[in-house]
């Protein structure tokens, strides 16, 4: 993880190699809050924060691109059930699950409080505006600074970074999801002129309502994957990362402690 890091954010539990910050919802935006308030007085540092889930976890033993990336962060969260229950698995508990979607609402305020712009760039053509829109309407003091989709070509990348930075927000939310979020956020971060970034996957199409969420006793149960698999079949594949994270969260741990 980033050496960047204040003290206590050092204090992680070790999910398959990535190191996830123990801290509470409360705790993660308010440090968030304080890069975003700090920005005025620091070197242009662009902090990131990547919520991690059973499936993106899994991935990263695959991939040691995405595995190196992650690690690059500046704050590593516990989105999904599968990541909170394998901390309790490693012993070190985070206190609570964050998911992503709402951790961008609760930043987007945070960014409204303090005067600063949030600019959204991914999803399908259409999608980030309307879920611009619907935040503005939660959110009636929040300037959004830029919008754009996620169907970019390579040749106008510099471009698109020129227009993040002239804009000038204290917050950028990424949704083009993983890999790729996570692989452009770290290879753009030292360009980056903005306190704060965060991969947010499919939280564009949830918060503008082109995808629903789960009802909220499956949220406080932990299990909006279940939902996702019943309005999207097809996402079979990727719901069986789940079980396959569980048992290389348990093999991991004996390994460990046939080591020890």
């Amino acid at each position: 993880m980033n050496s960047r890091h204040p003290e206590y954010l050092r204090e992680t539990v070790s999910i398959l190699g990535i190191p996830v910050n123990l801290l509470s919802r409360r705790q993660v935006v308010e440090q968030a809050s304080n890069w975003m308030q700090q920005s005025q007085n620091d070197d242009g540092i662009c902090r990131r924060i990547v919520t991690l889930n059973a499936e993106i976890a899994q991935m990263t033993l695959e991939s040691p691109e995405l595995a190196a990336s992650i690690k690059q962060a500046d704050l590593i969260v516990a989105d999904g059930i599968g990541v909170k229950l394998a901390s309790q698995i490693a012993g070190q508990p985070v206190p609570e699950r964050v998911p992503g979607v709402e951790l961008v609402e609760l930043l987007a305020r945070e960014a409204a409080a303090m005067g600063k712009g949030i600019y959204l760039l991914g999803a399908a053509p259409g999608v980030a505006e309307k879920a611009a829109e619907v935040l503005k309407t939660r959110i009636p003091a929040l300037t959004v600074s830029g919008v754009k989709d996620g169907y970019f070509k390579a040749q106008d990348e510099e471009t698109l970074l020129a227009d993040i930075n002239r804009a000038r927000p204290g917050l950028l939310l990424v949704a083009m999801g993983v890999p790729k979020q996570e692989l452009w956020l770290s290879a753009n971060q030292t360009v980056l002129q903005v306190p704060v970034a965060m991969g947010v996957g499919g939280s564009f199409d949830v918060i503008s309502g082109h995808k629903p969420r789960a009802p909220r006793l499956l949220q406080a149960l932990g299990m909006e994957w279940a939902f996702r698999l019943i309005i999207e079949p097809r996402r079979l594949k990727r719901i069986i990362f789940l079980p396959k994270f569980i048992i290389s969260v348990f093999l991991k741990r004996k390994v460990k402690e046939e080591s020890n």
